[in-house]
């Protein structure tokens, strides 16, 4: 009897432990930091993604009297309109941008062109050099630039053209041109005879069909010699230029 009652007090005390200890453990605070840490969400804003690389073409890639190009940028993701584009002209030294360094660095002089719509033509004032865009997209207090665009080689080109026809009829002068990138040091008009029909040293060439004493010159072909100063060249050596015109009455 006594061993049975021994028995069922052993069992009385186990079973208190187990609740101490059961309790025990219970009350002590979990451990979160054996918990692996959740990576921080990113929200990508599909409006404001690295925009995709953009095309530049200048159109006939050559300065024509003036230093305005008419420059087409193209956005090849249509989804994208730019809030500015920004043209860099390259430094002499660098051949392709470098997209790791800044872009301070990269551009002597930039150009600043809001709202520019996908395949607009914009006008740039350029001086001679290599060219590139990017593009700048705004939203939410974000900015973000798209990648270089290929580069553009804008150049000087240079160009004399001559009206061939002088209709003294239809009362419309000899006017050589236009004159691109070009200066006139001396044009003459001579006759069959050697004698000088009309001389000019500027640009603004015209000529009336006349002798230089108002005198009409008869109809025929004449002979023209013009010295020029290629400005694209840049060594200020003249040049020449010869051919005939008709003169009709």
């Amino acid at each position: 009897m006594s061993i049975v009652i021994k028995f069922m007090q052993v069992r009385v005390w186990l079973f208190t432990l187990l609740l101490l200890v059961t309790s025990t453990v219970m009350a002590q605070p979990r451990n979160k930091g054996n918990k692996p840490k959740k990576p921080p969400v990113t929200v990508v804003d599909s409006v404001i993604k690295y925009p995709s690389r953009i095309e530049l073409t200048a159109t006939g890639n050559c300065i024509k009297g003036t230093t305005e190009v008419s420059t087409e940028l193209r956005v090849a993701d249509s989804t994208i309109i730019p809030d500015r584009v920004f043209l860099y002209r390259l430094p002499d030294t660098m051949q392709e941008p470098d997209t790791a360094m800044p872009d301070s660095v990269l551009f002597e002089k930039s150009y600043e062109y809001t709202n520019i719509t996908n395949n607009k033509n914009v006008l740039f004032g350029l001086l001679p050099g290599r060219y590139y865009a990017k593009t700048m997209t705004a939203k939410q207090g974000k900015t973000v630039f798209s990648v270089p665009s290929n580069v553009v080689e804008v150049s000087f080109c240079s160009r004399i053209e001559f009206a061939p026809i002088f209709d003294r009829a239809e009362q419309t002068l000899y006017a050589p041109g236009p004159f691109i990138n070009v200066q006139i040091v001396e044009f003459d008009i001579f006759d069959r005879m050697g004698g000088t029909a009309y001389s000019h040293k500027n640009n603004d060439i015209v000529w009336d069909g006349n002798y230089p004493n108002k005198q009409p010159c008869t109809a025929g072909v004449y002979y023209f010699h013009c010295s020029y100063i290629d400005l694209s060249q840049n060594d200020g050596a003249a040049k020449s230029l010869s051919g005939m015109i008709e003169l009709k009455n």
